[in-house]
């Protein structure tokens, strides 16, 4: 092992400027398939399904999705344009996905809280408040409720997590030092 980092080392000190290439192209190779149709969704997906972020992920489009969705519909647009255009806001392409799905779907006739409600993607609340919203007639209020909740979830969740990274962080330099 230690003579597999040995050789490395030495590689690295007498080709120095070969390495820096090799990292140069690895960095635009990696940007350029992330900016590929299929890097873009599975770097979409990864966000979705992350460990510890993927949740705060799942808050941030929800609310990115109600809050344009809501805002169109109180505007008086068009349900169907309303949702491409917040297809094209939410900035994921699997959240997108499903929302042109929907659309698709409220185009033959469905409620929209029934083309949203069995995605694994879209968090519970958001298809339960746009059939409270669809049944009473204010669904823009709702679809702000929803927006605002989310964006207070992710706030505290973000603040709770630099609370914990910070006494990480100080043990880590800490042993940097």
């Amino acid at each position: 092992y230690t003579s597999i980092l040995l050789g490395i080392s030495q590689f690295t000190i007498n080709y120095w400027w070969l390495t820096i290439l090799i990292i140069v192209a690895m960095v635009f190779g990696v940007r350029a398939y992330v900016q590929s149709r299929g890097g873009r969704r599975m770097l979409d997906k990864v966000k979705l399904t992350a460990p510890v972020f993927g949740k705060l992920f799942q808050k941030v489009y929800m609310a990115r999705f109600t809050r344009t969705l809501g805002s169109l519909v109180a505007s008086g647009v068009p349900m169907l344009e309303a949702l491409d255009i917040t297809a094209e806001s939410v900035n994921n392409v699997i959240i997108k996905d499903i929302i042109d799905g929907a659309a698709q779907q409220v185009k033959g006739g469905k409620a929209l809280s029934m083309t949203l409600s069995n995605h694994k993607y879209i968090l519970p609340l958001v298809p339960q408040m746009i059939r409270i919203g669809e049944d009473s007639g204010t669904l823009g209020d709702m679809l702000d409720k929803v927006a605002s909740f989310y964006e207070d979830e992710v706030d505290q969740t973000v603040k709770n997590l630099s609370t914990i990274i910070e006494p990480v962080m100080m043990i880590v330099l800490g042993g940097l030092v």
